[in-house]
């Protein structure tokens, strides 16, 4: 036998061994399971960038491709014409790839193209993520989360001329743009490139201060439709007029109204019926009035008493019940506004006030005054009991000179007395107008007698008042005491021996009490200054009375002589935005002021309130005009009764 082959006992023991590693591997994958699906080798997106002459491919794939950003170039490729060799029958060139940036892995990619300038590259992913990458430095990117994760494929991307603006499409149908700050990027990436120790956080400042700013835009101006129409995609629309309803407000909003509709239509037949019972009344009164005798009385004419008393009752109980209602609300408010005034206005005894001339601008206004506080109260009153107490003792040593039990004091009045009574003697003697009648000589020696006995006892008396030489006057020694104290100290203030006087010492007690006085005398003058200005006011009140009626009469006079004074006109009216005269009559409120505020609550509200306003006020003035016509015609009633009784009485006389 002829021995084989070395090459082919080789490729033999190949085969074999081949076949035994495949027929091992398909044991091992029966123990696993099932064996993996293999993902082909595929290129999903490419892009092109011609820059300086250069041309440059990126791409990404599948497979072996996949998490990755991928570079060739076509300089390895010839130029071949399709003449020399058909397309068909050409090898394909291998080329090198090189993989620059890293992309998440397992993440599917969804869109790949390039700036206007070629500086970057936008990468889509499945996930709604879009990457910038710079060229100059591929190891770095920029991340945006835009659109849904779920639903939100990246399908589109593109810049405008400038960079600035990136304008992205997603699956989920929405359309975003973004500010890009492309200068700063491309620059930090380059720094990067050079640079290890780069602060990010700098470039992150730099970045946001020099950021593009958008000019103001509606989404108005883009001219989309409203509506979903054929070919175009809705837009759906802020909702910015607050009076616009929502689904649960609009459909309380129908009932609402659709109630008002009803209880409008009830109330208007109610008013129909009672404007055909007021003109049946009309024409009972004219048939009434028409009768020669024996007329009704407005009582007859009612035919039901009861009823309007049962009527008048059951309006009264509506109205407890609302005010029972309503006592709540209305003591919540009470006590609300009730503790503003406490905070604000309880605590002055004066508010600002301000009194404006007639046709001038010259103003006086109040000092706005607080109370003074109940310390400063409680220590005033005990500062003016020290003050009436020092007074007073005061008082009690200096009246010892003028005591009428001292001895000077007695001398003193019984000169006086016998001086005065002698006088008076002398007077009643001398022949003064309305005196007696004239004394003869004798009984003018007994009369000068008596008169010196008189100034012999009175001489006697003040010999025996005089005080004796030990006696010390209470001034004059007060006087000594005060000049030894104060007196004949002639040493410098500078002195190291100085003291200062009792009554020249100032501490802490002393200027406290100085305050108090203080306070009391400031609050003293605005007091009486505010009351002069208050009294100012109420002049004003008057002088403007007075104007008033002699504008009045002047009115009458134009009228009746057919002319017109134009000077007057607007004599007496405030300036606009001028201060309340009154402030203090703020809480004071009437029936109109309440019908102004509940029309300027509604005032929002369209035409629809001021129609229901007029409404009312229609409704009102003719209860009015009714109830006036009804007093009248009671009036009339009454009249005709009494005349038709005078009639019955002087037919029965």
């Amino acid at each position: 036998e002829e021995e084989e082959p070395v090459d082919e006992v080789e490729d033999k023991k190949k085969k074999k061994k081949e076949e035994e590693e495949e027929k091992k591997e398909e044991e091992d994958g029966d123990e696993d399971g099932p064996a993996k699906e293999a993902i082909p080798n595929t290129i999903s997106r490419v892009t092109y960038i011609f820059n300086s002459g250069s041309d440059r491919i990126f791409y990404v794939g599948t497979g072996d491709y996949s998490g990755a950003l991928w570079e060739c170039t076509l300089e390895p490729a010839p130029v071949k014409s399709h003449e020399e060799i058909p397309l068909e029958s050409r090898a394909p060139t291998p080329s090198m790839s090189t993989l620059h940036t890293r992309l998440p892995k397992g993440v599917g990619i969804t869109h790949l193209s390039t700036s206007p300038t070629g500086r970057f590259v936008f990468v889509g992913f499945v996930d709604g993520r879009v990457w910038v990458v710079p060229l100059i430095n591929t190891t770095v990117h920029s991340a945006m989360a835009l659109a849904d994760s779920m639903s939100g494929p990246i399908t589109t991307m593109f810049a405008d001329n400038d960079e600035t603006t990136l304008v992205i499409g997603s699956g989920d149908g929405s359309l975003t743009s973004v500010k890009f700050n492309s200068e700063e990027f491309f620059e930090a990436s380059a720094r990067l490139v050079d640079e290890k120790d780069v602060d990010m956080e700098e470039v992150a400042m730099r970045m946001l201060g020099s950021m593009p700013s958008y000019e103001p835009a509606s989404a108005e101006d883009w001219m989309l439709p409203e509506v979903e129409n054929p070919g175009f995609c809705s837009f759906a629309r802020d909702i910015t007029d607050p009076t616009t309803y929502s689904i649960q407000d609009a459909k309380l909003k129908t009932e609402e109204d659709h109630a008002r509709a009803q209880a409008e239509q009830k109330k208007a037949r109610v008013r129909e019926r009672i404007t055909e019972v007021r003109s049946e009344l009309e024409e009972l009164q004219v048939k009434n009035q028409q009768i020669p005798s024996n007329k009704l009385s407005a009582s007859e004419l009612a035919i039901d008493q009861e009823y309007i008393a049962f009527l008048a009752k059951d309006m009264e109980t509506k109205i407890e019940e609302v005010k029972f209602e309503l006592a709540w609300t209305v003591e919540f408010h009470e006590r609300g506004m009730q503790k503003l005034r406490d905070y604000y206005l309880a605590r002055l005894d004066f508010e600002r006030i301000e009194v404006l001339g007639f046709r001038s601008p010259h103003r006086v206004a109040t000092f706005r005054c607080p109370s003074m506080s109940q310390e400063l109260q409680a220590s005033l009153a005990r500062l003016h009991e020290l003050i009436f107490a020092a007074d007073k003792e005061s008082d009690d040593e200096g009246g010892g000179i003028g005591d009428p039990g001292s001895p000077g004091m007695l001398g003193a009045t019984g000169a006086l007395r016998s001086t005065f009574k002698l006088d008076g003697e002398a007077g009643a003697l001398e022949g003064a107008p309305g005196g007696g009648e004239m004394t003869t000589g004798a009984q003018q020696r007994e009369l000068r007698r008596k008169q010196r006995q008189e100034r012999k006892v009175a001489m006697q008396d003040l010999e025996k008042s005089k005080p004796s030489d030990s006696y010390e006057d209470p001034q004059d020694v007060e006087a000594i005491a005060h000049a030894e104290a104060t007196l004949g100290n002639f040493m410098l203030k500078t002195s190291d021996s100085y003291q200062v006087p009792e009554s020249q010492r100032m501490n802490a007690e002393k200027k406290r009490r100085q305050m108090y006085l203080l306070e009391e005398s400031m609050h003293a003058i605005k007091t009486e200054f505010n009351h002069r200005v208050l009294a100012l006011r109420d002049f004003r009140g008057q002088v403007r009375l007075e104007v008033q009626r002699d504008v009045a009469a002047l009115q009458e006079i134009d009228q009746q002589l057919g002319t017109r004074t134009e000077w007057v006109e607007g004599l007496l009216e405030d300036e606009l935005g001028a201060p309340p005269e009154f402030p203090e009559r703020r809480f004071d409120h009437g029936e109109e002021d309440l019908k102004a505020f509940a029309k300027q609550l509604k005032g929002g509200s369209g035409e629809k309130d001021s129609q229901e306003d007029e409404q009312q006020e229609a409704e009102e003035e003719e209860d009015v005009e009714g109830e006036e016509d009804e007093m009248a015609e009671d009036e009339e009633f009454d009249e005709m009764a009494e005349d038709q009784e005078e009639e019955d009485e002087e037919e029965e006389e």
